[in-house]
């Protein structure tokens, strides 16, 4: 980060905004603890836990005090793309948007509980505490834990 700070300095030396973002780069350098490659990031409730969502589809569950890897779950449908990840709020099921579908699973093994959509789905969130509203190009749907529709808008 601190190379990209000092590139922004170097282009445009006057910008007080440019200056500010450098130096916070060059600051905060020491207090990280890894960097990782992924599409899609998640923190469960209370922070103990992130997903990380792949190119491949596959999600990588990270220890967020120490960096390391816990586990990784396998992609929960065909593969493709992870696009948005988000954690039930007791932090037991993950659903995920992929480039595939919308999908609702165990957080512990991966395993699929449930399709929520086919198709691409760009980003979702567990709302009221029964549903998942999933974003996809062509339209916004709310959909039961279940599975079942509940309610679809086409943009």
């Amino acid at each position: 980060m601190a190379r990209y700070g000092a590139a922004a300095l170097a282009e445009l030396p006057g910008d007080p905004v440019a200056r500010r973002l450098a130096a916070t780069a060059v600051r905060d350098v020491p207090r990280r603890l890894a960097a990782f490659a992924g599409t899609a990031a998640a923190f469960r409730p209370g922070g103990g836990e992130l997903a990380i969502g792949h190119r491949d589809g596959s999600i990588a569950m990270i220890d967020p005090a120490t960096g390391a890897v816990r586990r990784t779950l396998p992609p929960p449908g065909a593969g493709g793309e992870i696009a948005g990840l988000h954690w039930a709020p007791d932090g037991a099921w993950l659903a995920v948007a992929s480039a595939t579908g919308a999908y609702l699973c165990d957080a512990a093994t991966g395993a699929r509980v449930v399709t929520l959509q086919a198709g691409r789905a760009s980003e979702l969130r567990f709302v009221r505490g029964d549903a998942v509203a999933i974003a996809s190009p062509a339209q916004l749907n709310l959909v039961g834990l279940d599975g079942a529709a509940i309610r679809s808008e086409e943009h």
